[in-house]
């Protein structure tokens, strides 16, 4: 196992059942960070409301942060 990198010494988790609680940080982070298509919300979203809620399934989204850093999700 590696040693942890940069000098976290607390992480924040988020975690989310509903992806309209997720939205506005999540497509925050598209804009800055590299994914693929079936990582960006809209994607994920659209396949939800058409075939993940018809057959039952709940999304679980976690989110892990430094609690110190600049953030646009300020509560």
């Amino acid at each position: 196992m590696s040693e942890p990198q940069g000098n976290v010494s607390a992480v924040e988790v988020d975690i989310y059942t509903e992806l309209r609680t997720a939205e506005r940080w999540w497509t925050e982070f598209e804009r800055r960070a590299e994914c693929t298509v079936f990582q960006r919300f809209a994607w994920l979203a659209a396949w939800h409301n058409h075939i993940g809620r018809h057959q039952g399934t709940t999304p679980v989204i976690v989110r892990g942060r430094d609690p110190n850093s600049e953030s646009t999700d300020r509560r």
